[in-house]
């Protein structure tokens, strides 16, 4: 029973998280990154007041959720610059393969999660990096310049972004592991935590909120925080090295969200990378699952 409602939240992570950029995406006057990401925050923070009494969560608050908040917000930031710059299909393959990569590294070595098939672990990893090359080889060379300089084959500062943001949302549920809490400890300060972490970066830039970044904004955060609530529940019932990697096929409905709805590429051969590409992410998280 209890695996079953780790993978039922993982489902829920993967449809949420793969749709939560989508009201960024439809905005026909894009906000600046730094206005969506502070009314995304909000529309976490109030989606979180609403959902605590129905699922009888807690309003308690600690300090592993304001961390795990804040390492959410510093991730989304870097993401939502890396989806501004080099469209949703590219991106949020790189950063999902950052996010199994370093979860099931953590979940394993520091963790001690036990693996029963070394040779799947291995294989899920390899499989997800090259699937993030062959997304990245579907979108070719991107003409956009950079203070980075020539980024090689990945094409522009997006997908640097994109990296560091997989990186650190692979620590977002770290301090839930640390603290020994559970989703109903955990969820309500992780999007406080979020909500002063968005505040914070919002203020340091201070720019002005443009009235089309508020309804998308909070849209966002909403369906973020759905997917979020699944992906607490899985790896509370499966692990972080299991549970949260499998949240990343997420990057697939990002994929056909940015391929089929807006036409980010338009050549078939390039949407054939970038669709062989996401089915090999699949397949290596698939890997990760079952070498445990």
């Amino acid at each position: 029973m209890s695996e079953a409602i780790g993978l039922l939240g993982a489902a829920i992570a993967a449809v949420f998280w793969g749709s939560q950029f989508v009201p960024f995406k439809i905005s026909k006057k894009k906000p600046s990154a730094v206005q969506y990401q502070f009314m995304t925050t909000i529309g976490i923070f109030l989606l979180s007041l609403v959902l605590v009494p129905i699922l009888s969560l807690s309003y308690s608050i600690n300090l592993a959720g304001i961390i795990g908040g804040f390492l959410w917000a510093s991730g989304n930031f870097l993401a939502t610059k890396s989806v501004e710059k080099a469209g949703l299909a590219k991106t949020m393959p790189v950063w999902s393969a950052g996010v199994v990569l370093v979860s099931s590294f953590i979940g394993l070595a520091f963790f001690q999660e036990i693996v029963q098939n070394l040779f799947m672990a291995i294989f899920g990893a390899a499989a997800i990096i090259l699937g993030v090359l062959f997304v990245s080889k579907g979108y070719g060379k991107m003409k956009e310049k950079s203070d980075l300089g020539n980024l090689g084959n990945f094409g522009n500062l997006g997908i640097v972004f994109s990296i560091l943001a997989g990186l650190i949302f692979g620590l977002q549920l770290v301090p839930m592991k640390l603290a020994n809490l559970t989703a109903v400890e955990f969820f309500f300060p992780m999007s406080l935590g979020i909500l002063i972490a968005g505040t914070i970066i919002f203020l340091l830039h201070r720019e002005k909120i443009k009235n089309i970044a508020i309804p998308h904004g909070l849209l966002g955060g909403a369906i973020w925080n759905i997917g979020n609530l699944g992906s607490i529940f899985s790896v509370m019932f499966l692990g972080l090295a299991i549970g949260f990697p499998i949240t990343q096929l997420s990057s697939v409905l990002a994929v056909a969200w940015g391929i089929l709805a807006f036409k980010e590429i338009r050549e078939r051969r390039k949407r054939l990378y970038v669709f062989l590409g996401a089915i090999i992410v699949i397949l290596g998280a698939i890997a990760l699952t079952f070498s445990k």
